[in-house]
């Protein structure tokens, strides 16, 4: 999740307009797998 944050991903979006971004992550190894999820705001 720190990658996604750190490129800015989001911004493209909040400059389109949209208020609220959910950045999904999905790690996986062998045969586990970690899912994650978070959400930024922004606030007017």
């Amino acid at each position: 999740m720190e990658q996604i944050w750190k490129k800015r991903y989001e911004q493209r979006l909040f400059d389109e307009g949209m208020k609220t971004v959910y950045a999904y992550g999905i790690a996986c190894h062998k045969k586990h797998c970690q899912a994650a999820c978070e959400r930024k705001t922004v606030i007017d």
